[in-house]
């Protein structure tokens, strides 16, 4: 038995209609994928999502490159003691704000105080208080190190800690 002109026009919707909610369902599913975050993006998160405490700042004193224990005398000089207790809190808007406190050992005031940070597109270059640029060496989760270039062309290290 051949089929009717009608149920041949049945057939015919039923397809169209098919493909149609197909394409529908195909093209949702695909237009609602999460666009991949940057590693830019993904820097600036890490930096931005915490607070952060000082655990080091100064120099390479011996000039090898490592920031060794032993460099800890001569950077304590430049005020360490009373940045160990201080929290560091980076905003997306491009400042960071510190904390400082006055414990008992150190004796070295309380207040609070904004400056400027950014960190260019390329994710390396790290700029500190406007004038201060530099480079990025380690950020995860649990440490944000970076140094800026000093007049004379040392390195100023900035280690964060979590």
């Amino acid at each position: 038995m051949w089929p009717t002109l009608n149920s041949l026009y049945n057939m015919k919707n039923n397809f169209v209609r098919s493909l149609l909610a197909l394409l529908c369902i195909t093209g949702m599913l695909t237009g609602c994928k999460k666009e991949k975050e940057s590693d830019y993006d993904k820097k600036v998160k890490l930096i931005t999502s915490k607070t952060w405490k000082i655990t080091f700042r100064g120099s390479d004193a011996n000039g090898d490159g490592t920031l060794d224990p032993n460099d800890l005398d001569e950077n304590i000089l430049w005020g360490i003691d009373c940045m160990f207790d201080d929290i560091y809190t980076f905003k997306t808007n491009g400042e960071y704000t510190y904390v400082t406190y006055n414990n008992e050992n150190t004796n070295c005031g309380v207040g609070s105080y904004t400056s400027h940070w950014e960190l260019n597109a390329n994710g390396q270059d790290f700029v500190l208080n406007t004038l201060e640029e530099g480079k990025l060496v380690t950020l995860n989760d649990t440490t944000l190190q970076f140094y800026v270039l000093q007049e004379d062309g040392s390195k100023h290290f900035y280690i964060f800690k979590r």
